[in-house]
């Protein structure tokens, strides 16, 4: 495949994703206001956090090349948090898994274009930053509210 044509066909899993992610954010800051148990609270601002930080890298990507630099520990980082959002918002979880999904086969692929390896020790190293710092921002933040964007 060349490098074009593989651009063009992430494209709209790129968009896709950022509408996904938009809509989990949206569910998520709903959901963070609403009183309910601390576990389950934590859990939303977690993802809340998490999701935030993915939509945020997603938006960086300026070309096929960046897709490497930028998203792979983000994407892992929203596959643990979606893991743990299941019990609490199913159905936000799915919608973060699918973002994820979708955000980890435009990965693969502009690897497979631009030949770059993916280091996935540092990647989950990285994710793993992300979601103490999620969880740590989650415990800080107001109710309904993000320490990110």
């Amino acid at each position: 495949m060349n490098e074009a044509c593989g651009a063009v066909s992430m494209a709209p899993r790129l968009r896709y994703s950022g509408v996904l992610l938009d809509s989990v954010v949206g569910s998520l800051r709903s959901a963070s206001s609403v009183p309910g148990p601390d576990a389950e609270r934590g859990a939303v601002s977690a993802a809340l956090e998490t999701a935030l930080v993915v939509r945020g890298a997603a938006g960086r990507v300026t070309g096929v090349d960046g897709i490497v630099s930028e998203l792979p520990a983000p994407v892992q980082a929203a596959r643990t948090a979606s893991a743990r959002l299941h019990s609490v918002m199913p159905g936000c979880s799915r919608a973060l898994s699918e973002a994820s999904a979708c955000l980890g086969s435009v990965v693969f692929d502009s690897a497979s274009i631009t030949r770059a390896r993916l280091d996935f020790g540092r990647s989950g190293r990285e994710a793993e930053r992300i979601m103490r710092r999620a969880s740590g921002l989650a415990c800080a933040a107001p109710a309904g509210q993000s320490w990110w964007r």
